[in-house]
């Protein structure tokens, strides 16, 4: 009898023990499929296009329910830019509702890079919305400036004026927002182009030496807007002593 209790006793020891060793691999493999790789950001599902405060965004009754949900928009972040982005691209949305959707994505600064280039497309069709995206990327920061200096380059002339206003706001010497605003300077077709590329170009600092030869080769410009605004740029230069 004893030795049968013996067996007993050693036999429920290890079913307690075969016990504990499954829990802790079940709860080794249920952390493992809940872990992020390290340093990798967790991923979020993004909203979808139907979420109530996209529609207040895009067709809220007044100014009123538009901001509102434009900062709760913001304040979502990531999860919120692929539902945007997507949307800015739709020929269904308007210049209106566009500009709605670029302010949303600035506010949101450089958390809304994926969205660059549906801003950046936006951008290229020109329209009424075209400072706001300007705006939009501007916000990213070091980020929006190639996309930036690609809307420059590309799409209608409103479109490429606004993008080299906001090159202008960035500040950016590097990146070769420089020899992109030279070159818009000296080819582009449109004045207001070149108007706008010049006075970036002054305002930039520290002043590259292509910058002042473009503007002194713009003197000769057909434009006399263009003329006038290079000869404004170029006095600018000479009382700041660059």
């Amino acid at each position: 009898m004893r030795f049968s209790g013996e067996i007993a006793i050693l036999g429920a020891r290890a079913a307690s023990e075969a016990l504990s060793k499954a829990t802790l691999s079940l709860l080794a493999l249920v952390a493992l499929g809940c872990a992020s790789p390290k340093g990798a950001a967790p991923e979020v599902a993004p909203l979808p296009e139907d979420d109530p405060r996209i529609r207040s965004l895009l067709h809220g009754a007044d100014v009123g329910e538009q901001t509102r949900a434009m900062k709760e928009l913001a304040a979502i972040g990531p999860a919120a830019v692929p539902p945007l982005a997507r949307l800015l691209q739709s020929p269904a949305v308007s210049d209106a509702q566009g500009a709605w959707i670029a302010e949303t994505l600035g506010d949101m600064g450089p958390a809304a890079e994926p969205a660059a280039r549906a801003l950046t497309a936006r951008l290229a069709r020109g329209g009424d919305c075209a400072p706001t995206t300007s705006w939009a990327l501007g916000t990213m920061g070091a980020k929006g400036v190639p996309w930036l200096i690609e809307a420059l380059t590309a799409g209608k002339p409103k479109g490429r004026m606004w993008a080299a206003h906001e090159l202008r706001q960035s500040g950016s010497t590097e990146n070769g927002a420089v020899a992109a605003l030279v070159t818009a300077l000296e080819h582009d077709d449109a004045p207001e182009v070149r108007t706008e590329a010049a006075w970036t170009l002054a305002c930039m600092r520290p002043v590259t030496p292509a910058a002042e030869a473009a503007l002194r080769k713009a003197l000769g410009d057909e434009s006399e807007t263009v003329r006038d605004a290079v000869r404004e740029a170029l006095e600018r230069l000479a009382s700041d002593g660059r």
